[in-house]
């Protein structure tokens, strides 16, 4: 099957997915609403592990192609997520 491998923490929850190449963030979003069964998706910030073992802000298309970048051209080629409450929920909408 392809796709890009990705793993998404959330809490003590933690779920494995394989997503098509052609997703875009907004699909994710969807997926990851759907599998946690999240109702209202800004009060979270998404966040992805990078090369530096940072764990970065994803919110637009673009962050979710570098992230796809940075992450798939390690040793281990599975993205790893973290989906966590936001500080600021009222700030911005994922």
């Amino acid at each position: 099957m392809d796709g890009h491998r990705v793993k998404v923490s959330f809490g003590n929850e933690k779920i494995r997915l394989r997503i098509p190449y052609k997703w875009l963030f907004k699909d994710l979003l969807q997926e990851i609403i759907r599998r946690f069964n999240i109702d209202v998706i800004h009060r979270y910030d998404l966040k992805y592990l990078d090369d530096d073992s940072e764990w970065v802000l994803l919110t637009c298309d673009d962050d979710f192609e570098e992230c796809i970048d940075v992450c798939g051209s390690g040793d281990n080629h599975t993205i790893k997520l973290l989906l966590e409450v936001s500080p600021h929920p009222s700030g911005r909408s994922l």
